[in-house]
């Protein structure tokens, strides 16, 4: 077996003597999938959620995202098909709206 000397050292100091070369090779192979699987866009959108996640209401905050997308998407629908019974010739309903005004007075 050929020895490599390989100038990168290792944790803690120690420098590195490589007696099997094809072990090294898959070695290296192994370390740059490994790199490329952490450095994936979906496995720093996990890192980013689960850092937040530690920290603050995460979870409440993606249900409340979760709800307006949601409603978001009902009220899409709602309007295309009122303007596919247009389209139709049916008679479409004024859609119903409710104004909703939310105040809050901190007492003295």
């Amino acid at each position: 077996m050929e020895t490599i000397y390989d100038p990168l050292p290792m944790i803690g100091g120690y420098e590195t003597f490589i007696k099997d070369k094809t072990a090294h090779e898959e070695a290296k192979e192994h370390l740059d999938r490994a790199r490329c699987e952490r450095d994936r866009e979906e496995v720093f959108l996990g890192r980013s959620f689960d850092a937040d996640a530690k920290e603050s209401d995460t979870f409440g905050k993606l249900a409340r995202y979760e709800t307006t997308l949601e409603r978001s998407l009902y009220k899409a629908l709602h309007e295309f098909q009122r303007l596919r019974a247009a389209r139709n010739g049916q008679p479409v309903p004024v859609p119903e709206a409710v104004d909703v005004d939310v105040s809050v007075s901190a007492q003295e």
